[in-house]
């Protein structure tokens, strides 16, 4: 321990800009002092000078190597120095002694107590370096009660620089929901879970100062996490019992973070080849997760990449959360949403990529109120699994997103349980942008209730059928081009697209049916409507195609379709009535009710 004798100065160490001379500085000078003004001047080793303000009867400063010269020290508060500089390389910084405390305990980082029971509390503005309680980024130090202790150090929140290297620890780090977390970056440094039972890391409502409602400010930002279990935000519970008592943590945000299963579903993911292992339902958790969300709200993930899970992200009871930029790649399910009466899981997902998903419904939503996709690439290869599976959804919308499934042709893209339809959108107002379908094999194209039972503009490209006019495997429709129209909700008997035909195609089967076809707004009123319109009939019986504008029939034709695999195209082009701004209504009327099936795909043209 070395002593540096001062004039009478303060403990409290504030950095600012001062605009007063400087006293002459000699080589050998670490800190020196300034009468008067109540600041004295510090210069390092290397040159760098900072002023440094004291408190008066401040009367010595003093340096010591290491921690545990510090714990080590006997002097009395009447001769100890008010402020101590530490040098220990990783927790260095200037501590002040707190004369009135006598019940802080030593944790390392912030508070030091001596031998003589005096205790220095360091100055800090704000945020705390991990290092400073003794955390190693070796790779092999378990730093599981050091990273627990910083938790209990500050309930109340606080910002934690972590390290460049790899922080390992071997359980669960349960952190406060105001606790921010800022690494070095994704590459940089790596936080590992060695514990395969437990999250790596666990924000819980336990932690916090109120049952009810918070607005957290918990941020984490800039790091490797490998782990089974990777994030946790609240406590897992029956609903009826405790789901109902948790406090939502709101707004939370995750940013920059890649999360990497340690295990995950192993089997053949080679975009060449198709993968053999068995579909697994469910259970898809005990292959490890990597972001649990529980009544969770507002919250941001933001540039978040997932590989390697048995699920991705798990939402239960979840509202309005955002998944902005974010990849999900080789694992089992992306995304399971689950929700619970009012607690819908209104999420929005935007611009993600969503990858090599290993087993059924990739992205797989039950009792939610709202799911948007908007942007974003859907690449599908797995043996009979679907892409998009809903149960008992309200509203699923998927906008200017673009599927992929060529390498590998039997995958289904989208399953619907009882639902009250998908919705597939652009942007109106952008004719580039509209939702794609590349190859798609629509005889894995399964629905229990209404499928694709709202298009909008330019919404969704298929394949087109082959130039001799068979049916192929493949839906017939094609996107001949962008377009202003609006297919909207059919009306009727029954609700378009009705019933399940051959092949798990759309079909109806009903005396009368129609579909409204709208203009949109921006559309000349002066413009006719052209529709290409794919009628493929199951049976032989015959039917009338009809065209409504207004309360007038303006088109009709005869449809006799003798052979069940070749379709029937019927091109219209009718212009509004008067420049009338209505809407069109295609009805579709059967000879009879007999069990007969139609099968038919719009095509709005320009």
């Amino acid at each position: 321990m070395k002593q540096l004798l001062t004039l009478s100065f303060s403990a409290l160490i504030l950095t600012q800009s001062l605009s007063q001379t400087r006293p002459p500085v000699s080589n050998e000078t670490v800190n020196f002092g300034r009468k008067g003004d109540g600041y004295y001047w510090e210069k390092t080793k290397t040159g760098v000078e900072r002023p440094i303000r004291v408190e008066p009867n401040t009367n010595r400063i003093s340096v010591f190597q290491t921690i545990k010269e510090v714990r080590s020290y006997t002097l009395s508060p009447k001769v100890a120095p008010k402020v101590i500089n530490l040098t220990d390389q990783g927790k260095s910084g200037y501590y002040v002694l707190d004369s009135l405390d006598h019940s802080s305990k030593d944790n390392t980082g912030t508070v030091l107590v001596t031998s003589s029971g005096l205790r220095y509390k360091r100055h800090y503005e704000g945020v705390i370096q991990a290092e400073w309680f003794g955390v190693k980024a070796d790779g092999t130090t378990d730093n599981y009660t050091v990273l627990n202790l910083i938790s209990k150090t500050f309930p109340a929140g606080i910002t934690i620089m972590l390290p460049v290297g790899n922080v390992t620890w071997s359980g669960t780090w349960s952190i406060s929901p105001y606790m921010k977390l800022i690494a070095q970056g994704r590459g940089a440094t790596t936080l590992t879970n060695t514990n395969d039972g437990v999250y790596a890391i666990e924000c819980l409502t336990a932690l916090m100062d109120s049952p009810y409602d918070v607005n957290a400010s918990l941020q984490l930002e800039g790091f490797t996490l490998v782990s089974k279990y990777g994030i946790r935000l609240n406590q897992p519970g029956n609903f009826a019992t405790v789901f109902n008592k948790l406090g939502h943590i709101k707004k939370p945000m995750i940013l920059n973070v890649d999360f990497v299963g340690k295990y995950g579903l192993k089997g053949n993911i080679d975009p060449n080849a198709v993968s053999d292992i068995p579909i697994i339902e469910s259970d898809l958790e005990a292959y490890g997760v990597g972001l649990k969300l529980i009544k969770v709200f507002g919250g941001t993930y933001q540039n978040l990449r997932f590989q390697n899970f048995g699920t991705c992200a798990s939402l239960d009871g979840c509202d309005i959360n955002l998944f902005n930029t974010c990849r999900f790649e080789g694992s089992g399910r992306h995304i399971y949403s689950y929700g619970h009466n009012t607690y819908g899981s209104q999420t929005l997902y935007l611009n993600c990529e969503w990858m090599h998903c290993l087993r059924v419904g990739g992205f797989y939503t039950v009792n939610t109120q709202f799911e948007h996709i908007q942007g974003g690439y859907f690449e599908c290869y797995t043996k009979a699994a679907q892409y998009i599976k809903t149960e008992n959804d309200r509203e699923t919308l998927i906008e200017g997103a673009r599927f992929d499934n060529t390498r590998q042709t039997n995958t289904p893209i989208f399953s619907f349980a009882p639902a009250y339809g998908l919705m597939v959108h652009s942007n109106r107002y952008n004719p580039n942008a509209y939702a794609q379908i590349i190859s798609f094999d629509n005889k894995y194209y399964t629905s229990a209730m209404p499928v694709l039972a709202q298009f909008s503009d330019n919404a969704i490209t298929f394949p087109p059928i082959n130039h001799a006019g068979v049916l192929t495997d493949h839906y017939v429709t094609s996107r001949i081009s962008p377009t202003n129209y609006t297919v909207l909700y059919g009306v009727g008997a029954a609700n378009w697209p009705f019933k399940t035909g051959v092949g798990g195609r759309p079909a109806f089967q009903t005396t009368t049916s129609s579909i409204i076809v709208q203009f949109d707004a921006q559309r000349p009123l002066s413009d006719s409507l052209r529709l290409a319109i794919m009628v493929r009939k199951i049976g032989s019986k015959l039917g009338y195609l009809k065209v409504k504008w207004g309360n007038a029939y303006v088109f009709q034709n005869h449809i006799s379709i003798s052979n069940a695999t070749i379709p029937q195209m019927v091109t219209i082009s009718i212009a509004r009535p008067n420049g009338q701004a209505i809407d069109a209504i295609i009805e579709i009327e059967m000879d009879n009710t007999s069990a007969e099936f139609y099968q038919f795909d719009l095509i709005p043209l320009y």
